[in-house]
């Protein structure tokens, strides 16, 4: 039974003619509309599915309607009613009652609006339809003139001022109550009827021109009329007006396209250019737009701009160039515009006033210019401050730059936070930085700060901070820089916090000297006497002559558990590394990955042999703690990859990396470092080969995947 009920609601709504009802979806775009809406309204769009709802409201509406929605969806459940104008067939707008309601999903979450509305009474249209013709009326000037509709299809004058008069060359007696046949010439009568029928059958108003010959002398006029049509929605009536545009006549065909040298210039603009008239209706666009926008046609209301604008961007806009067009103003508008491929892209368009030579107001001329790649760099320039901004407050992290030529240091808020002190005690002199610079780090950040003005090279360094309370390293990593636009030199740089990772170098530290000192004490202090008694053994069968049995046994026991402690102690020396280190020489013979490491510690150079060692026994790992002497062993030998240290005191990795570039060496690169830094890791990718970054110390699941990958055999 309920889904009978369910299917007879269904009928109601696809066969009533007493109420519209529509489902909008959360993207504000019609979802379903029954029979009634698609036939009242055909004369808006011939398939609504898809379309933004939008489309079938009255612009001076639309902000009516979207503060409704949005309380529906505030308020999801509750019915909401409102009341607004829709395009009506006869040019004057329709009156409609709704009920707006948000249905949601289980989970509270919106899906859709439900909006069920009938026609306003009579007595409101009529009100709406007295206010609507009053409106066009004003818009007319002095010279208008009314036109009846007969039954037959006769259009005959019912009214005309002097303006007229003038135009048709009799008084306005003579004139009403004459057919436009027997009034006007023969081609030109025809030329009338047909934007009357026009007029009718489209039942819109229409524009057009008319050149007029009286006694000689060639007039040009500009038409304007619109059908009124009675309660019954019957067109009865054309009202119109003529203006005389002989004096502009020359700058209308220089916008229609009738003066070559003109519409050369528009079309071969790169701008979209459009033009509307003292009504505001667009009565001409160049080719640009038609190319942008995809459509073939213009029509001279705004239901194509709206058709155009993105849905939300819309009622703002409109609103903008309507305040703009009733002070007669020039514009600017950004908004997203439909490109033929279906895209929103962001556009500029302004527009401007255009008077005639008597200052009369005639309208707009107006550009629209593609500016969504640039909307989106800046969006993405927005985005890149905002996460530096972001890591300057989590990292501390601050920003300099020496101006060298004016000797004058800039600090940012980053600076001050790490060093102390104000912008309104900072002197700006190189002298204030140092005097902050830790006394054993001042002199030689000092000599680094000369070096970089002698050579003009960059640099990167890490010192510790003059602070009474705690111990603060920062790492300084800077660039030289000439400005040609203010020509003046400059070393920019970034001063970051890493006394963390200087407080885990030196805890590193201490734990290298313990194993060594262990590494010292399992080799000398306890091996060297357990040797001399294992060499008893040697003198065993003298020195247990003439002994008796429990002495022997003595013996015995003494040299059997001396075995053990040496092999615990042997066992001890391999699991710290008191071995002998292995022969970086290059092994042809050997089989397997051949793998060379230049880095000047030592420590970790131990710390990656065992970690290899428990991975892959079979790998034949080199270390060079000297630079040069790796780049001599790459000449002579081969390798299947390096893994290179980046900060190193005589030559870094950067200089090896051009050093292998200068001699053509392809080998595979891996950088390794305490700290991958983007700028290190932006730089190293300049280099081909280059392959990746890995941070210090190799954990074993790293060696693993490294020994995995394509990068080696």
């Amino acid at each position: 039974m309920e889904d009978l009920s369910i299917v007879k609601t269904e009928v109601v709504i696809e066969s009533t003619s007493l109420f519209y009802y529509v489902s909008v979806d959360i993207n504000g775009c019609y979802k379903y509309v029954n029979n009634h809406f698609k036939k009242t309204f055909r004369h808006i769009s011939a398939n609504f599915v898809g379309q933004p709802a939008t489309l079938g409201v009255y612009p001076p509406d639309l902000k009516l309607v979207h503060d409704t929605v949005n309380e529906c969806i505030l308020n999801p459940g509750k019915s909401h009613k409102v009341s607004f104008r829709k395009p009506g067939i006869n040019g004057i707008q329709l009156l409609t009652n709704w009920e707006f309601t948000c249905q949601s999903n289980e989970l509270g979450v919106p899906q859709e609006i439900i909006c069920i509305g009938i026609n306003a009474p009579i007595h409101s249209q009529l009100i709406i339809e007295e206010e609507e013709n009053l409106k066009q009326i004003k818009l007319l000037s002095k010279s208008t003139f009314v036109v009846s509709v007969e039954p037959d299809g006769v259009f005959r004058f019912m009214g005309i001022n002097n303006i007229d008069e003038k135009n048709f060359g009799m008084p306005s007696y003579l004139i009403q109550g004459k057919t436009v046949e027997e009034i006007l010439p023969e081609k030109q009568s025809l030329e009338f009827v047909h934007y009357f029928k026009r007029c009718v059958n489209e039942r819109h108003p229409v524009q057009f021109e008319v050149t007029t010959n009286n006694s000689g002398l060639e007039q040009h006029w500009l038409y304007l009329i619109t059908p009124i049509s009675n309660v019954d929605g019957n067109i009865t009536t054309i009202i119109g007006n003529a203006r005389n545009v002989t004096q502009d006549y020359k700058s209308t065909a220089l916008l229609t396209g009738q003066n070559e040298k003109f519409t050369t210039l528009i079309e071969s603009s790169n701008m979209m250019i459009w033009v509307s008239d003292e009504l505001l209706n667009c009565t001409f666009v160049n080719n640009v737009w038609y190319e942008f926008s995809g459509l073939d046609y213009i029509d001279n209301n705004n239901s194509m701009w709206q058709k155009l604008i993105h849905p939300e961007d819309f009622p703002q806009a409109l609103q903008k160039y309507m305040d703009a067009a009733n002070d007669r103003l020039p514009f600017k508008l950004e908004f997203r515009f439909k490109h033929y491929s279906g895209e929103y892209r962001w556009v500029v368009d302004r527009g401007y006033p255009q008077y005639n030579d008597q200052g009369v107001f005639r309208g707009y001329v107006g550009t629209v210019i593609d500016i969504h790649d640039k909307k989106l760099v800046e969006e993405s320039l927005r985005f890149s401050n905002r996460r530096f901004y972001l890591a300057e407050q989590t990292v501390r992290m601050g920003v300099w730059d020496w101006d060298l030529t004016n000797d004058r240091l800039h600090w940012d808020e980053g600076m001050f936070k790490l060093f102390g002190g104000s912008e309104s005690t900072f002197e700006g002199e190189i002298k204030n930085w140092l005097n902050l610079v830790h006394p054993k780090d001042r002199l030689r950040i000092e000599n680094v700060l000369t070096q970089s003005i002698k050579n003009k090279t960059g640099f990167q360094e890490t010192y510790q901070i003059l602070n009474e309370t705690k111990k603060i390293f920062v790492r300084s990593r800077a660039s030289y820089y000439f400005d040609k636009t203010t020509d003046s030199a400059h070393i920019i740089g970034v001063e970051y916090d890493v006394s963390h990772e200087v407080a885990a170098n030196m805890q590193m530290h201490e734990e290298r000297l313990k194993i060594e000192e262990l590494a010292h004490l399992s080799s000398q202090e306890i091996r060297r006497p357990l040797s001399n008694i294992l060499a008893v053994e040697k003198s065993f069968g003298w020195l247990l002559k003439g002994r008796n049995e429990e002495e022997r046994m003595l013996f015995e026991l003494i040299l059997e558990e001396s075995k053990k402690i040496d092999a615990v102690v042997s066992k001890l020396s391999k699991k710290i590394g008191n071995t002998p280190e292995v022969d970086s020489s290059f092994n042809k013979d050997r089989p397997g990955k051949k793998i060379l490491v230049i880095d000047d510690d030592k420590f970790f150079n131990y710390l990656t042999r065992k970690a290899f060692a428990n991975v892959d026994k079979e790998v034949d790992l080199n270390f060079e703690t000297d630079p040069i002497r790796g780049l001599l062993l790459m000449k002579i030998q081969e390798f299947d990859l390096l893994l290179l240290d980046i900060n190193m005191p005589e030559i870094n990795g950067f200089d090896v990396l051009e050093k292998l570039k200068a001699d053509n060496n392809p080998i595979p690169v891996v950088m390794i470092s305490s700290a991958v830094d983007p700028i290190e890791q932006q730089r190293a990718h300049t280099y081909e080969q280059v392959k990746g970054f890995l941070s210090k110390p190799l954990a074993e699941n790293t060696i693993t995947q490294l020994l995995k990958s394509q990068l080696i055999g």
